[in-house]
């Protein structure tokens, strides 16, 4: 199978390689060189390896679509390492076709449209995954097979996306699976598990979710999930214009991330302040993101794009009440995903069809792409998220 991974640190020259910056390594060359590789650039290369074989309690996908998220970036240049056992081929999530399970697995059968949560492997003709992290497609395949795990109906948003990207019908829902699982359970994650918002819209009547990074892939399904948890929804983008998309995907108000927030919190919470505040940037923001905390609030912590250290009033906290969370799906172990997967089934599916939380496609390019992608990702370009084709 092809698999992307990151370009490994050389330790020997490469006969007839033409890897900028390798002519001075000695030694044997690494595995991944020996296997087929070919550099694609941005600390990426495509590797040939052999077919994985699903294990006890395994499913293998047949990759039809893979989510690009920033921890790709990162695991490409070497700064976030996979969980111990974790694959090392690059990517988080896939949608694609199960073609083969291992001993012990009942929910999933060949032949099934499925996407999953994975620890990495999902840029790949072929990737692993726990079954307790597979789910089905939130927009089923046109008139797809009977059985347990293929929902009815499918949401003319599918469709919709298919014509205006010139998609076979058949190929959108992977599509658009790819770009919500990760979203979809980092976003649940941060905040209903970790941040608090309750599963009944009616228990978080009064309550208000900062969402910083509005138009991202997690940022944009965000909004939408705390919208259709009956929670007002303020946000910040990059620009005055990303701040108007914010407000488009269900925000009751949304600022360009340069201008002042704590002015603008006051004016949309008559001087309260946020109940909840979804951070991507960490370091840079951690006091303001405080200060515009309201009593008992929490700050949950999922990115550190601006970097890791800020300045921290805990006298503010101690007579506020409020709780700073920092966390991170990835590392969490299959039993803790497997519970968030089961919540976005049952929770965040029914939302999809409705319509009532729609991901935000920035675009969609093969495999061979994905140093462009990368590239395209780490300058912020477009708002939502990328997917890559095998």
């Amino acid at each position: 199978m092809r698999a992307l991974v990151p370009e490994p640190t050389p330790t020997g020259p490469t006969p007839g390689s033409t890897f900028p910056g390798r002519h001075t390594a000695h030694g044997d060359p690494p595995e991944d060189f020996l296997l087929g590789c070919t550099p694609l650039g941005n600390h990426l290369n495509l590797v040939e390896r052999p077919d994985p074989v699903p294990g006890p309690g395994q499913v293998l996908i047949r990759v039809r679509a893979a989510g690009v998220n920033r921890a790709d970036l990162l695991q490409a240049r070497g700064a976030y390492a996979p969980p111990p056992g974790a694959s090392s081929v690059i990517g988080l999530e896939c949608s694609g076709i199960v073609v083969a399970t291992g001993p012990g697995v009942t929910r999933c059968g060949v032949g099934e449209d499925v996407c999953a949560l994975v620890p990495g492997g999902a840029c790949a003709d072929l990737c692993l995954a726990e079954e307790p992290l597979v789910l089905p497609l939130p927009l089923p395949c046109p008139n797809p097979p009977s059985g347990p795990r293929v929902m009815p109906g499918f949401s003319p948003l599918g469709f919709d996306s298919a014509r205006s990207s010139g998609l076979d019908p058949a190929l959108a829902p992977h599509v658009l699976a790819a770009l919500l699982v990760e979203a979809s359970a980092t976003a649940w994650m941060s905040l209903v598990e970790v941040g608090g918002l309750a599963t009944d819209p009616a228990d978080n009547a009064g309550r208000t979710v900062l969402v910083h990074g509005g138009t991202g892939s997690v940022g944009s399904v965000a909004i939408q999930l705390a919208q259709a948890l009956g929670a007002k929804v303020l946000a910040t983008a990059g620009s005055p214009q990303r701040a108007a998309s914010c407000v488009s995907l269900g925000a009751d108000a949304a600022i360009d991330r340069h201008d002042n927030l704590v002015p603008f919190v006051r004016q949309h919470t008559e001087g309260r302040g946020v109940d909840l505040v979804l951070d991507v940037s960490g370091g840079p923001s951690l006091g303001t993101n405080v200060a515009v905390l309201a009593r008992g609030g929490v700050l949950v912590v999922i990115g550190l794009l601006g970097g890791p250290r800020g300045e921290l009033d805990l006298s503010r906290m101690l007579h506020r009440d409020l709780t700073v969370r920092a966390t991170t799906l990835r590392a969490r172990a299959t039993p803790a995903k497997a519970q968030i997967c089961s919540a976005i089934e049952t929770h965040v599916w029914p939302l999809v069809r409705r319509g009532l939380i729609r991901p935000v496609l920035a675009g969609i390019a093969p495999l061979t792409a994905a140093a462009l992608v990368h590239a395209a990702v780490q300058r912020g370009g477009s708002p939502g998220g990328w997917v890559l084709l095998p």
